[in-house]
C-alpha cells in the first residue's frame, strides 16, 4: 500500500508543476526530458 501511495503522489507532483512563470518552463522541459529518458 505504501508503494502505491508514493507512486501516486509522485505522479501528481510531476503532472502539476509549480505555476510560476520562470520555473514553469524549466520544470516543464525538465519533466519532459525525464519522461523521455524514462520511456
Amino acid at each position: 500500500m505504501d508503494k502505491g501511495k508514493s507512486v501516486k503522489s509522485t505522479k501528481k507532483s510531476v503532472g502539476m508543476p509549480p505555476k510560476t512563470p520562470k520555473t514553469d518552463n524549466n520544470a516543464n522541459s525538465h519533466v519532459d526530458n525525464e519522461f523521455l529518458i524514462l520511456q
